[in-house]
């Protein structure tokens, strides 16, 4: 009888010291990305249920905006992730046990990331000048071509201009105190008058527009709102006449000196709607044809150089202090 050879097992093998470490590394690094991937689709649910609440957000709101719970969330998942996953691929590339190779690939990994980081930033920076240059432009009232006719000369009220000027920016303080939130000017019927980016954006009414009311406070037939760090900010009325070419209403003299714009577009002009502007060589949007703006006239109720019934828009210095509080109500005269 023969006896059968003993079963040996054969002897498992145990890592490094140091290999084990550098599981150790691997698997911290792999939570990172994956803890970096979590804010970032939190950042980016947060983000799109506050753009759903409020449409108007993407035109107050920068590139990156504190105010926003859901960009700080981004920027922070961004950054676990890349670190995540360069720190893992640092890692496992030294597991090689190819000290030359492990050289060669870490070199590669380094310049890769330096240069992906590089072109980040500028991009970002790019885009940032770009919105700034557009901003200034628009808070400069360039908006394509034609735009306004002020008149000029000098203005020298009676009394009773005056008194006629006081009421009216007094009345209208009162009057638009409601839609002090966009959100209920919305609600109202106020929209836009166009999609793009602005220090100050024009909201009209076409139910108001069309009331053949004229210096209503209560019913102005478009508002102002400013762009600023704590969102938009009710900042002035807009009055229309009821008709193009129609001399305006000089209730104080020439304080309230009335203009026209030439540039605007509408889908539905029989309606009063007022929802684009021409484009520099003239076109209107796709869907839309000029809009004959009957003559308007701005009455802020904030301090602005140019006194409450300039039809410019103020310095973007004037629009900063109004995200910080320390713009105060305009009740009559600037």
């Amino acid at each position: 009888m023969t006896e059968s050879p003993p079963v040996t097992t054969p002897p498992t093998s145990t890592p490094t010291r140091s290999g084990a470490r550098s599981l150790r590394r691997l698997s911290r690094f792999l939570q990172l990305g994956v803890a970096g991937l979590a804010l970032l689709l939190t950042g980016l649910v947060w983000d799109a249920v506050l753009h759903a609440r409020n449409p108007e957000l993407g035109h107050t709101e920068g590139l990156f905006t504190v105010a926003n719970p859901g960009h700080p969330l981004l920027g922070a998942g961004i950054l676990g992730v890349a670190v995540g996953v360069a720190g893992a691929a640092w890692v496992r590339l030294g597991m090689s046990g190819d000290p030359g190779r492990v050289r060669t690939t870490r070199g590669v990994l380094l310049l890769t990331c330096a240069l992906a980081t590089a072109l980040s930033l500028s991009t970002l920076g790019w885009a940032a000048n770009e919105e700034s240059a557009a901003m200034a432009r628009a808070g400069g009232h360039d908006h394509g071509a034609g735009g306004h006719d002020h008149g000029t000369g000098a203005c020298h009220p009676s009394a009773g201009e005056l008194a006629g000027a006081a009421r009216l920016t007094a009345g209208t303080a009162r009057g638009v105190a409601r839609y002090r939130a966009l959100e209920t000017a919305l609600a109202t019927g106020y929209a836009p008058h166009h999609d793009g980016r602005e220090l100050v954006k024009h909201y009209f009414n076409a139910s108001f527009v069309q009331d053949g009311l004229v210096l209503d406070p209560t019913r102005p037939e478009g508002l102002m709102y400013a762009r600023t760090d704590r969102g938009p900010v009710l900042v002035a009325a807009v009055y229309l006449m009821n008709q193009p070419g129609e001399r305006g209403m000089a209730v104080g003299g020439c304080l309230t000196a009335w203009h026209e714009h030439d540039n605007l577009c509408s889908s539905n002009p029989a309606m009063g709607v007022i929802d684009g502007v021409r484009s520099r060589s003239g076109r209107c949007p796709q869907g839309q044809v000029a809009f004959a703006s009957p003559p308007m006239l701005h009455t802020w109720i904030i301090d602005v150089p140019g006194g409450p019934f300039t039809g410019d828009v103020p310095p973007a210095g004037v629009l900063a202090r109004l995200g910080s509080g320390r713009a105060r109500a305009s009740a009559a005269g600037g």
